[in-house]
């Protein structure tokens, strides 16, 4: 599978890069920093990404991904919110140590599916 390179937001605080996986499921890849400075880049990719699509079903791998906020992490709850309403859902893929434990500190591991294996491997996005 090929990846489609979306963008690069220079912060002072770190780079955030996103990755388009082309397939159905949606499948984003996020690199480097999520926060308060990088999250408008995320929401606008993913809204574009689901544009048009009711039920659309998202994983965002996070292998790369070495910071959350809590901006970060409430944009996940967002789009959590957003994606599940209409039947859709939002998959967390391998989390970095540093973020599964953001994940874990804040219950958001209660809420949102995290896997170490593409969902679509274990059917969590059908």
């Amino acid at each position: 599978m090929t990846a489609v390179f979306l963008g690069r937001v220079d912060t002072c605080s770190g780079l955030l890069g996103l990755l388009l996986f082309p397939a159905v499921p949606v499948r984003v890849g996020l690199a480097g920093e999520l926060d308060h400075t990088t999250t408008g880049l995320l929401d606008a990719e993913l809204a574009s990404a689901v544009a048009g699509v009711l039920g659309a079903s998202v994983a965002l791998e996070l292998a790369h991904l070495t910071f959350a906020s809590l901006a970060g992490l409430g944009l996940l709850v967002i789009w959590w919110r957003r994606l599940t309403r209409p039947g859709g859902r939002l998959v967390l893929l391998n989390p970095t140590r540093q973020v599964r434990s953001a994940l874990t500190t804040t219950g958001i591991d209660q809420v949102i599916i995290i896997h170490r294996t593409p969902p679509w491997a274990t059917g969590a996005l059908n």
